[in-house]
């Protein structure tokens, strides 16, 4: 049995051999990387959209503000015109690929 926590949610897993443990789990974690239990309101949101709100909701309430900076300054530099016009539930590990190393 393994049990992990994903989105504040406990999740259990069980099997009868370990390999088989290990395919539950990846199959559910490839799932939520493909963004099927994304909340729906923000699954229609293009990334640069989303962002924004995070930045304004969440990073201006729980982090320093030269992080802040530093987190507009990389987004602009290195996520905004590569993949930031993309709906968030589209966006691939290829596409993140694109994007460079800083």
């Amino acid at each position: 049995m393994i049990q992990k926590m994903i989105d504040g949610e406990r999740i259990s897993f069980t099997a009868n051999t370990l390999s088989d443990l290990r395919k539950k789990k990846n199959k559910v974690l490839c799932r939520l990387d493909k963004g099927s239990k994304i909340n729906s309101s923000y699954a229609k949101m293009t990334l640069n959209a989303y962002f924004d709100y995070w930045m304004k909701t969440f990073a201006k309430r729980s982090r320093k503000v030269t992080d802040c900076k530093n987190y507009k300054s990389y987004f602009s530099t290195y996520i905004k015109e590569i993949i930031g016009k993309k709906v968030i539930t589209k966006i691939t590990r290829t596409a993140c690929r694109k994007i460079k190393k800083a």
